[in-house]
């Protein structure tokens, strides 16, 4: 999937289902945007995103994360990314593009 700025991202761009979010995550790519992984693990980390770019960094995040762990998220981390998804809606809805 290509990457698509913020000001490009459009609810269009959301993933219709819950099995589109690890694609949907690689259209931001956290860790060029922050310079590198220690960063973006800082900000993921902290799970307490506010603004589009701090969600779409989570986001991503987290589609490295259990890549890495080589299995799908389920329970907490499950309700976690859904609730990223969530902020990245009411981001584009609300017109937070930062």
């Amino acid at each position: 999937m290509r990457e698509i700025s913020n000001q490009e991202l459009t609810l269009n761009d959301l993933p219709a289902s819950f099995d589109d979010w690890h694609q949907f995550a690689h259209t931001f790519n956290a860790y060029t945007y922050h310079g590198g992984m220690d960063e973006c693990a800082e900000i993921a980390n902290r799970k307490s995103p506010t603004t589009l770019t701090e969600y779409r960094t989570c986001l991503f995040f987290e589609a490295r994360r259990w890549r890495h762990f080589g299995m799908e998220p389920e329970g907490d981390a499950l309700r976690y990314i859904e609730s990223l998804l969530a902020g990245i809606k009411s981001c584009l809805e609300n017109g937070n593009r930062t």
